[in-house]
């Protein structure tokens, strides 16, 4: 597979600085592994409590915290969290610690 430059992401999509693959054959396209971009905390994180309803949503809880349900990925990646499959890892009344919106956005936005 080669890299291939044709695809389009948003500026702040969390693959823009994942590498796209093309077959061979050019039949399709794939994503290279993606790296989550490092989160510098400069404002202090929250702690946000799971309660039964967001069991199995991880969009929930990312749009209930950051009003846009495609930020999970951000709160999985916190090592406190220890959260590998957002669908079986995350418990009632577990506490989750959230990077603040602005530091999430800037790690995305940072070269």
């Amino acid at each position: 597979m080669a890299d291939t430059g044709n695809v389009e992401l948003s500026i702040l999509s969390r693959y823009r600085r994942t590498d796209v693959l093309q077959a061979d054959d050019g039949s399709e396209l794939f994503f290279d592994t993606w790296v989550p971009p490092e989160i510098i905390r400069r404002i202090e994180p929250t702690i946000f409590v799971v309660t039964e309803e967001e069991i199995g949503r991880p969009d929930l809880i990312s749009f209930r915290v950051y009003g846009d349900s495609d930020m999970f990925w951000a709160i999985a990646i916190q090592p406190e969290n220890q959260i590998f499959n957002p669908l079986r890892d995350i418990t009632v009344g577990q506490k989750l610690t959230v990077p603040h919106k602005d530091d999430v956005l800037a790690a995305l936005l940072t070269k």
